[in-house]
């Protein structure tokens, strides 16, 4: 006869309980496959003790989660004016360079667009926050296009 339950654990199901005196109880189903693990990766020799554990960490077979890894900095390449990019996930756009010119009479500007709403920044250089699929456009209106950065959170 398994332990296991039987059936997939929805996701709905919380993993336990925080008693009142703040100890954690885990639900029955995930102490069964947390315990079923167990004896599938330590075996039937004995009980789980402290040493066991310990002596799995030594030998790297149970492996700390790693801190995860930032996605790297793109530098975008601006092309004419107005620029437009979309963000592929969550970031923020840092715009730096000379946007106006003195003798231009056109108006240079930095929009975000939202599920199709765009909000003007009102600025003209800056680091603006986007989340995925938010669009930032840069309108110039000198010859030389601003730096802009993508940094991913």
């Amino acid at each position: 006869m398994s332990l296991l339950p039987g059936e997939m654990i929805p996701q709905s199901v919380p993993l336990g309980k925080v008693n009142a005196d703040g100890s954690v109880t885990i639900s029955t189903n995930y102490w069964l496959l947390l315990y079923n693990i167990a004896l599938n990766s330590i075996g039937t020799a004995g009980a789980i003790t402290d040493a066991s554990l310990e002596e799995l960490f030594a030998n790297q077979l149970i492996l700390a989660a790693p801190a995860p890894v930032a996605q790297p900095v793109q530098t975008l390449t601006v092309t004419a004016s107005p620029f437009t990019y979309t963000a592929p996930f969550d970031g923020a756009v840092s715009v730096i360079g000379p946007m106006e010119s003195a003798s231009s009479a056109a108006t240079p500007s930095i929009v975000i667009t939202r599920q199709g709403t765009a909000v003007n920044t009102g600025l003209l250089n800056g680091t603006f926050p986007l989340r995925r699929a938010d669009e930032i456009t840069v309108t110039y209106v000198n010859s030389v296009a601003p730096t802009m950065t993508f940094l991913p959170a």
